[in-house]
């Protein structure tokens, strides 16, 4: 009897142990998401201004291509 209540004991242990890694891991994919989400939100602030200036960009290479003559 004492070895049932022994390996019982033993093996609530172990589960706790694992729910406790469980709870770790999950808190870990949490901030991995909310990181995810802000990089995410960067690339689209990027993507934003990179369309915002490419039609500016291209306006003094068309001005210079116009003046040089190559049209």
């Amino acid at each position: 009897m004492e070895d049932l209540d022994l390996n019982e004991r033993q093996h609530e242990g172990r589960v706790m142990e694992h729910e406790s890694k469980v709870r770790e891991f999950e808190g870990k994919v949490k901030d991995l998401e909310s990181k995810k989400k802000h990089f995410e939100s960067q690339v689209e602030e990027l993507k934003s201004k990179e369309r915002q200036t490419q039609g500016q960009a291209k306006i003094p290479f068309f001005n210079w291509w116009i003046r040089k003559g190559n049209n």
